[in-house]
């Protein structure tokens, strides 16, 4: 047997795949503890919110979204995206039209808008004068309705402390990103989109220049992305070793919406054999990464005419691309290469001392220690905004303690 097919044969064998598995996965414990704490954090603010606020009782429920609902997690579950689904006056008769790529534009008939629009003064300042759906002011109000709602909760410190319950002794820590949404269940003014069971949703992603910023809407098809990856068994550890990749790498111009979009084109293309094993299916998609920084180019899976890679310079791209081919053709040499290139030293130094040591390797939540009996667990949470930061921190399993911290520059990408 020659040293290619040997290498081909090595290919075939899951088992450093495996190996490095057990540092990429989530255990479902541990999935199970996070969310039944972010739920309760979620519910109370959600509550609060409801209470002080008239336009915030047309919120409708979360939406959580993001790599963790999807399964394509990469370490602890610390990261959260909550959609808050919104309805508001007439939107069902409003006019969804085509924005700047990825985006769209809200409009409103002046003679159908309903009374409801101008007797409320805030929804009267959410129209601009060619009666759009203005992204910014609606951006503005949430944030208002947090430094509203949440102030009369703080204390002498200035943080905002809030009884919550979570059952148990435990210590987490959350980053959470809370945006406002629309959701629509008509066909959205894409090319070639195909209706499904799913609604979509526009998120106002803040834009700072280009044409008019504030009328355009970021598109977000989540479920839709949710059920193209659930159809392959396969792909979401292969997606989470190659962020995993991107993790230890430092590559810090590719997000995880970049590696999930990748897998959204090669499962249309049909490129993807469930039956491969994930090794080959692995290098398979470090190739088609390749493909995509040479030519610069990443569509947005839902519309083509938006470049995900617009916004990156040449020379970082050509930089992390060159290391990657290098990576790649090591891994095709000997399939072992993928330990000094997906790990850290310290997670290749436990592989090497106990190769059984990280089969159940479950991320750290109880807090308990008999060396403190006197302390108190703490809920670690943060909650940012589209335009602005409001981290959660130090709350005891009785009670949730908040810091509020503006950044106006802040936005929201999917990481």
């Amino acid at each position: 047997m020659s040293g290619e097919e040997q290498n081909k044969k090595k290919l075939k064998s899951d088992e450093i795949f495996g190996k490095i598995n057990q540092f990429v996965t989530l255990q479902k414990n541990e999935i199970a503890n996070y969310n039944k704490i972010f739920t309760k954090v979620m519910d109370k603010i959600i509550a609060i919110l409801k209470q002080e606020d008239k336009i915030f009782k047309k919120y409708q429920r979360p939406m959580y979204t993001g790599s963790f609902y999807k399964l394509t997690r990469v370490g602890k579950p610390q990261e959260f995206d909550v959609n808050l689904i919104f309805a508001i006056p007439d939107l069902d008769y409003a006019e969804i039209k085509r924005g700047r790529p990825g985006f769209a534009k809200i409009k409103f008939d002046q003679k159908k808008v309903s009374p409801a629009w101008v007797e409320n003064k805030v929804l009267n300042k959410w129209l601009d004068s060619n009666y759009y759906l203005d992204n910014d002011k609606i951006r503005y109000w949430f944030e208002s309705v947090f430094q509203k709602s949440l102030t009369p909760f703080k204390d002498v410190n200035n943080k905002i402390i809030l009884p919550i319950d979570s059952g148990s002794n435990c210590e987490a820590k959350f980053s959470v990103d809370l945006v406002p949404v629309l959701e629509f269940s008509r066909t959205p003014p894409l090319p070639g989109f195909q209706q499904s069971k799913h609604s979509w949703h526009l998120v106002p992603k803040p834009l700072k220049d280009g044409e008019a910023p504030r009328q355009n809407w970021r598109y977000s098809f989540y479920c839709h992305e949710q059920d193209l990856l659930k159809k392959f068994g396969k792909v979401k550890p292969v997606i989470r070793h190659i962020k995993k990749l991107r993790d230890t790498q430092n590559w810090s111009i590719l997000v995880s919406y970049h590696i999930e979009t990748l897998f959204f084109h090669a499962l249309s293309d049909k490129k993807i054999d469930d039956n491969i094993p994930q090794t080959v299916l692995l290098v398979f998609m470090l190739k088609e990464l390749s493909k995509a920084f040479k030519s610069g180019t990443l569509n947005y899976f839902w519309d083509k005419t938006f470049n995900l890679f617009s916004e990156l310079t040449e020379e970082k791209i050509v930089s992390v691309q060159r290391h990657l081919d290098k990576i790649i053709k090591e891994i095709e040499a000997e399939p072992l290469a993928m330990t000094q290139y997906f790990l850290t030293k310290e997670e290749q130094d436990k592989i090497k001392e106990d190769p059984t040591a990280c089969l159940s390797r479950p991320f750290p939540l109880s807090s308990d220690s008999k060396s403190k009996p006197q302390n108190k667990s703490a809920i670690k949470n943060e909650v940012k905004t589209l335009k602005n930061k409001i981290p959660l921190l130090e709350a005891s399993f009785k009670n949730l303690i908040i810091q509020k911290e503006i950044d106006i520059d802040s936005t929201t990408d999917n990481t």
